[in-house]
């Protein structure tokens, strides 16, 4: 279960990723968040209230801001409504999400999570937060879960002491109550009622000890002009894993690395994260790539797909961890 891309294109790929220089960097976080930067998913609108296509708006509107100015359509600009200080960048990526509690509304977003948690176990969300410089309630964030379909449940609080002007890093610890499928960030109000909006980056979450069978997320990505290519990864029959990639345009020449460890490699801005030990030539919404199961054998899998109008570019997906029991 597999489509070709061109030659040329597959042979253009495998070139530039050969072609990195060695080196490592530290060893990337498991995170059960495919886009807990915001970078990932595309967009094309630089108005208020526009998620990338990998959040929800549970409760109008969330919105997500960017350092591209709004010349590429994928979010607003930094800076705009004077509401956070135009010097903060992104702390991690080129966007960074928030939601206002104000005005009536409570405005919430949410995620699926790439594999669902299992109850009974202690699980972190960390998260880098930076308070709005003119609504100062500084109520933070409710965190809450659910089984898709279910009743949320909440967990917990994170980021009510961020500072204005800069970004610090906050961790909520707790025990996962359900199965949950689904992760939910709503914003609270501030003390006395006072309004509340906070910007929010690089969320991870994941176990807080040992790592469980499932499929996490350990970034290295590099977002195209509206967004990135997305590596989705399910079961299939007979003891088999389907990898197949995704982008808002298909048909370009991409490839899938699959590795049974990790060398890290810095390569344009992003990561090459699996070792090379296979590179398999696709296309971007094409029918993927089968292979068998390895039960308790960890393998990395990261997608590489030329950006649509230009040929030298590339883009990048989120490495994947899967881990099958």
């Amino acid at each position: 279960m597999h489509s070709h891309c061109s030659r040329f294109g597959g042979k253009l790929l495998l070139g530039f990723l050969l072609s990195a220089v060695p080196g490592q960097t530290a060893l990337l976080a498991p995170n059960l968040l495919l886009d807990g930067g915001f970078d990932v998913g595309w967009m094309n609108s630089c108005a208020q209230g526009n998620l990338p296509h990998t959040w929800t708006a549970l409760q109008p509107t969330p919105d997500v801001y960017t350092v591209s100015q709004c010349g590429s359509l994928d979010g607003m600009p930094l800076g705009s409504y004077g509401h956070f200080v135009p010097t903060l960048q992104p702390s991690s990526g080129r966007r960074f999400g928030a939601g206002c509690w104000c005005w009536g509304a409570i405005e919430t977003l949410g995620t699926s999570l790439l594999t669902p948690l299992t109850p009974g176990v202690r699980y972190k969300l960390e998260g880098h937060f930076s308070r709005d410089q003119t609504h100062r309630g500084n109520g933070g964030y409710e965190v809450q879960l659910r089984t898709t379909g279910g009743p949320w449940t909440s967990v917990g609080t994170i980021g009510d002491s961020a500072a204005s002007g800069a970004w610090s890093a906050h961790m909520l610890s707790f025990i996962a109550p359900v199965a949950a499928t689904e992760l939910a960030i709503a914003p609270l109000a501030g003390r006395s009622g006072q309004w509340s909006y906070n910007a929010m980056d690089n969320l991870k979450l994941a176990p807080e000890t040992n790592l469980l069978p499932g499929v996490y997320s350990l970034g290295g990505e590099i977002p195209g002009t509206r967004g990135g290519p997305i590596l989705s990864t399910t079961l299939g029959s007979q003891g088999t894993r389907d990898y197949r990639i995704t982008h808002e345009t298909s048909g370009q020449a991409a490839v899938i690395v699959f590795g049974l460890s990790t060398i890290n490699v810095p390569f344009l801005g992003g990561t090459i994260v699996p070792s090379l030990d296979v590179v398999w030539p696709t296309v971007a919404g094409g029918s993927g790539v089968r292979l068998p199961l390895a039960p308790g054998i960890p393998l990395y899998a990261q997608a590489w797909v030329l950006e649509p109008g230009i040929p030298s570019q590339l883009m990048a997906s989120p490495a994947l961890l899967v881990l099958d029991p």
